[in-house]
This record gives C-alpha cells, sequence and structure tokens, in this order.
C-alpha cells in the first residue's frame, strides 16, 4: 500500500499529525462543489473515531468557484489543502464521487456514487484514462448499476462493490426522530408540514416553476407549514440571501443543504417535487409524494422513470394543498427502497469494509456507525 501523504514543505498538516506508528494512513477528500460535500460528508462518520487515519480535502483546480464550499467545509472535522499541493501528494485512500481529476492524483481511489436515481456518470465521466481504469473501487448502491456497468463499461467491472445507499440507510436509521425534528422546524402537533423538493438546472422544479413555494404559502392556513430543500447547486447560483427571499419572509421554512435536509424530509407530511434524488428518498421513506407536471426528465428504466409511473402528479392550474389530501398506496416507499438500494441497512458496513481494504488496515472492533440525522437547522428570513 502506498505511503503516506509527503508534499513539498513542512503544511500545517504535516506539522499537526505526527504518526507514532507504521500503521497511520492518510485520505484525501476531493470536493468541487456543495453537493459533493454534502454526499462525501456521509462517509465521515465511518473514519473520523480511528485515530490511525487523518482526513484532508481539497478542491480540483478547474476554473470553477462554487458559493457554499465553505459551509461545506465547516461541517467537516478535517483540513483543507491546497490543489496543487494535493497532486504533488502520494495519498492511501482518495475519496471522490467523481471520475473527473482522479487521474492527477496519486493513490487508491474510492468513487462514491451521487444521490438516488442518479446514474452514473460514465459516459461524460469516462472511468478510464488511457486504457487505465482509475478507481480502485467504484461503489454502486444497486446490482442493476453492476448490469449497466457490464454493458457500457465492461473494463471496470473489476472494481465495481455494491455497497447499497448509505443515505437511505441512516433515514431509515432516523424515522423514530420524527417529533424531534419536527420540533426543530417550528411544526406543532396538529400541523401539516408540506415539503418542496428541487433539484438543480433549467427543467427542475425550481427552474420551471420558481413561484411554486409563494402559491403554497399563499394557501397555508394557520393548520400547514410550507419547507423548501432545494439542490446544492441552487444555493450556489442564487446565494443564501436571496433564495426564495419573499417566500421566507411569509413563512416558508428553507433548509440548507447542509443543515438537514434528511431531517426535514422524515419530518413532513407530503412532499411536493420533480424526479431528483431528495424526492426518490421521500418516497422511499413513505412520505406521501406528488410530482410537479413536466419537470426533470427521467433517465428511461431508472428509479425516477418508476417514481414518475407510481405516484400522482400535480394539476398547476387548481388550488395546491387540496390535492395533497387524495390516499396514498403505501406500497410506493417499498418498490422504491428496493429500486434504491440491493442491501438496505448495509452501506455503512459494506462502505467501511471497502474503505479499510484499499487503506490496508484492519477494521475496527466496533461496528460501523449509522448515525442517524441531527435536528434541521431552517435558514433565517431575510
Amino acid at each position: 500500500m502506498r505511503e503516506a501523504c509527503r508534499a513539498e514543505g513542512p503544511t500545517e498538516f504535516e506539522r499537526g499529525f505526527r504518526p507514532t506508528g507504521a500503521n497511520r494512513k492518510t485520505v484525501l477528500v476531493m470536493m468541487s462543489s456543495m453537493t459533493e460535500g454534502t454526499r462525501l460528508m456521509e462517509l465521515f462518520p465511518l473514519l473520523e473515531s480511528d485515530k490511525r487515519i487523518r482526513l484532508v480535502r481539497t478542491v480540483p483546480a478547474h476554473g470553477k468557484s462554487w458559493n457554499g464550499l465553505a459551509e461545506s467545509f465547516a461541517e467537516m472535522d478535517a483540513e483543507t489543502i491546497p490543489w496543487t499541493r494535493a497532486v504533488r501528494s502520494r495519498w492511501d485512500l482518495v475519496l471522490t464521487t467523481r471520475h473527473e481529476h482522479v487521474g492527477e492524483v496519486s493513490g487508491e481511489v474510492l468513487v462514491f456514487q451521487p444521490g438516488a436515481g442518479t446514474p452514473a456518470r460514465l459516459d461524460r465521466e469516462p472511468p478510464t484514462y488511457r486504457g487505465r481504469v482509475l478507481p480502485s473501487a467504484l461503489a454502486l448502491p444497486h446490482l442493476t448499476d453492476v448490469d449497466v456497468l457490464w454493458r457500457t463499461r465492461p473494463e471496470v467491472l473489476p472494481a465495481a462493490v455494491v455497497s447499497g445507499d448509505i443515505c437511505l440507510d441512516r433515514m431509515r436509521a432516523s424515522a423514530h426522530r420524527r417529533a424531534a425534528y419536527r420540533s426543530a422546524l417550528g411544526v406543532g402537533p396538529g400541523t401539516r408540514l408540506v415539503t418542496v423538493c428541487s433539484t438543480w438546472g433549467a427543467e427542475s422544479l425550481f427552474g420551471r416553476h420558481p413561484d411554486l413555494c409563494d402559491r403554497l404559502v399563499d394557501e397555508a392556513g394557520d393548520d400547514t407549514r410550507v419547507a423548501a430543500v432545494l439542490h446544492p447547486a441552487i444555493w450556489a447560483a442564487h446565494g443564501k440571501t436571496r433564495v426564495l427571499a419573499r417566500a421566507r419572509r411569509a413563512g416558508l421554512l428553507v433548509v440548507p443543504p447542509e443543515s438537514g435536509w434528511q431531517a426535514t424530509v422524515l419530518a413532513s407530511d407530503h412532499v411536493l417535487g420533480d424526479l431528483g434524488s431528495t424526492t426518490v428518498y421521500a418516497a422511499a421513506m413513505g412520505i406521501p409524494v406528488r410530482l410537479v407536471a413536466a419537470t426533470h426528465r427521467a433517465f428511461p428504466g431508472g428509479i425516477a422513470d418508476e417514481l414518475a409511473r407510481a405516484v400522482g402528479r400535480i394539476d398547476l392550474g387548481a388550488a395546491l394543498l387540496p390535492q395533497l389530501a387524495s390516499a396514498v398506496d403505501g406500497s410506493v416507499g417499498e418498490l422504491i427502497t428496493a429500486l434504491v438500494s440491493s442491501c438496505p441497512d448495509e452501506a455503512s458496513e459494506r462502505l467501511r469494509n471497502v474503505m479499510y481494504l484499499l487503506l490496508g488496515l484492519d477494521e475496527p472492533v466496533w461496528r460501523a456507525a449509522v448515525r442517524p440525522y441531527a435536528p434541521p437547522r431552517p435558514h433565517d428570513p431575510p
């Protein structure tokens, strides 16, 4: 296994880390955006209690600058180093959600897949470079993803590992905290919580219907609160002070991506969304879901496509809230869960096993943590 990081010149990282044994390892976390940051944070509880491991983060130098990265970094107990130093060093393990830039760093690489319903970006970001397979391990949530890989990138099959979905598992482990999450949002007994979920892009709910939250807040009476969970790219593009400012002043609860979107979904009585990952997770958890018509194209045969077939759509030409009262088929949650993960409640164990194999370390004696999510922290109104 490759030696720990040794960059040119003493960095704060090197000055603060003095290994006392031979089995000390360094892990580089590559983050280009808030989206990647919030996803990679799911892996931190699997490593953070092991004193043999040091976590270091970096932002690939690709010419883009995303708002909100500082907030993502603030949630992580790991030091930041510049990309120029990261590419001059050798790492025991590199964690990333993208194949892009992986060929520029040295070390064993674990590629962690995007959220539920998001197909692997193998066409735009091929996991090979000059015939060399870049990831040491490619964590996939479902056996069907292996079938897709076999048809599209068979040379990468030896790196494929079916790991399950750690976000889904943590939401399942957090379901019993629903009352605490509602309390944190200020939603009292007898009050209905309706949450709007949007992915990013022109075809998303927010992209096509930016006034939807305003309409819901205007319709809501004393017995209804409205919350919004938006893709990190929306926050990065619009900035914290401008996102849904009017609706926030009128009482909309807006939860930043690093501050408890999963808990907000679990606290909800209804979710109104597009076909992004957050809506998929809501459906998997059995939350009544309704889709906004003509938003976000589903990957044919994928999870989002199945979700679109299974749940009803909102008529935007009529009052919105009365449409949420219709009965929901309870089997939808079981259907979507089975599509999201081949091995529910096993992702922590499987992912930790892969990371420790790549690190060349024995796993700790304690079980891999399946940590419930913290209570949500909605953004202050403007």
